[in-house]
């Protein structure tokens, strides 16, 4: 009596595997296969976004929209403008820190009498630490999937 469940046991354990296998196998051979691998493009964690790639992203989802009717065309074409401004905008601010980096050497130059290079050296000793970004990926290599 106790081989027979000892045999009912093993053989329900081995069906289950064996019909678990299965079914993930035939799961993974049904998945949509169209979506387009992340890679190194893409910016990741602590990496800076390509501006050209964004800009073509955000108009491919407007479009997406669009042919969903989710918005009209009109309202598409408002948010582009609307997000071109704002990169333009950020654009102005960074060029202003650039200016307003160079205005803070000039005075420390005229304010403690130092050379060039000194001031460009203390400024730069002064600067808080950047967190170093790893590239995700190396060239070729396709970014893990989140």
């Amino acid at each position: 009596m106790n081989t027979r469940l000892t045999k009912r046991i093993v053989s329900t354990m081995v069906t289950g595997c064996l019909l678990l296998s299965l079914g993930t196998a035939a799961l993974a051979q049904n998945a949509p296969q169209d979506q387009p691998p992340r890679d190194c493009a893409l910016a990741g964690p602590g990496q800076p976004p390509d501006p050209a790639g964004r800009e073509q992203q955000l108009a491919k989802a407007l479009a997406q929209l669009v042919k969903e009717e989710t918005i009209s065309q009109e309202q598409a074409d408002k948010l582009l403008d609307f997000f071109q401004q704002k990169a333009e905008q950020q654009r102005q601010e960074m060029e202003k820190k650039r200016q307003d980096k160079q205005d803070l050497i000039s005075e420390l130059q005229q304010t403690a009498g130092l050379s060039a290079d000194q001031a460009q050296a203390v400024a730069a000793a002064l600067r808080p630490p950047h967190r170093s970004a790893k590239p995700a990926c190396g060239p070729g290599q396709e970014m893990p999937p989140r």
